[in-house]
């Protein structure tokens, strides 16, 4: 059996050293065999892109500073 992918923003790359999914740049997947999205606090606009697709992917966002998520990303 094939498990999906782990999608990563470039900062958040660094927290994937051990996965055994495979992992992917955000940049470079259509998000058709993607199980979960991971980005960082900088990186808002992929949320849109990836919630656009309508595949219903959860996505966790790294928030390292211990910012407050703004209430728009909030479903």
């Amino acid at each position: 059996m094939k498990h999906l992918k782990i999608a990563y923003s470039f900062d958040v790359q660094y927290y994937f050293v051990d996965s055994e999914r495979e992992i992917v740049p955000i940049e470079e997947t259509d998000f058709t065999d993607v199980a979960v999205a991971v980005v960082s606090d900088q990186d808002f606009a992929y949320i849109d892109k990836i919630d656009a697709t309508g595949f219903g992917i959860p996505i966790m966002v790294i928030m390292p500073g211990g910012e407050k998520m703004p209430d728009q990303y909030i479903d």
